[in-house]
């Protein structure tokens, strides 16, 4: 081989693993770590827009001498909806909840030992106490 040139098999790929790199650059925003960035920077977006526009209703109503007594309902959609695009977006992969037998014990669960609980504690000492200086409820 002479040096400028580059065998195909190198070409090809080094072709493939540039395109890996567009498409993960394209796929952060799509699906980082499961979390849709782009919902929740849409969600935000909204909410944001919300506030401005609760922000110019109430400049508004200074101007007219009127006081903002109540939300407007497009405020209050706008941010029902942002907040539910940006916490879903947020969540991630919804993964089931398996209560089955575990192959490996929890953490947890590593440091319990039923057998050492102590359930007669010296706190059965506090109700005389107690009720020797307290009054007794009206019934």
């Amino acid at each position: 081989l002479k040096s400028g040139l580059i065998p195909l098999r190198t070409r090809l790929s080094s072709a493939a693993v540039g395109r890996r790199a567009d498409f993960a650059r394209v796929g952060f925003l799509r699906c980082a770590m499961g979390v849709q960035l782009w919902l929740v920077f849409l969600g935000a977006a909204m909410m944001a827009h919300a506030g401005y526009g609760l922000m110019a209703e109430k400049q508004a109503a200074d101007l007219l001498g009127e006081g903002v007594s109540a939300v407007s309902s497009q405020v209050f959609v706008e941010v029902l909806v942002g907040a539910a695009m940006a916490l879903w977006g947020g969540i991630g992969d919804f993964k089931p909840i398996r209560v089955d037998d575990p192959k490996k014990p929890r953490w947890e669960s590593l440091h319990g030992r039923p057998d050492f609980y102590c359930y007669n504690t010296r706190a059965k000492m506090i109700r005389p106490l107690l009720e020797s200086t307290l009054p007794t409820p009206p019934s």
